[in-house]
């Protein structure tokens, strides 16, 4: 049983990093369309602005998943990638 849910959460990270890619692409895609379409005189870009607005969303909630989704698989705690340093 143990086996069926580790392989669960490695393909979660793989879906979560293949949407991350992809929201990565369009949004590189999008604002190319949306400089030429300013650039050409067309300031209708209302569409493309909300399309970088999601694809802004899935951007930035990447790292808040990769930071806060590492579990401990024996007791489920959470283990923080985070380290802080102090420098004096």
């Amino acid at each position: 049983m143990d086996t069926v849910q580790n392989s669960g959460g490695k393909s979660m990270k793989r879906i979560m990093w293949i949407v991350w890619a992809l929201a990565v692409v369009v949004f590189f895609a999008d604002w190319s369309f949306v400089g030429l379409s300013i650039s050409n005189g067309n300031y209708e870009i209302t569409t493309g602005i909300y399309v970088g607005i999601c694809c802004m969303v899935v951007i930035l909630a990447y790292p808040f998943y990769k930071l806060f989704g590492s579990r401990c698989p024996h007791c489920g705690k959470v283990l923080y990638k985070l380290k802080l340093r102090r420098e004096l």
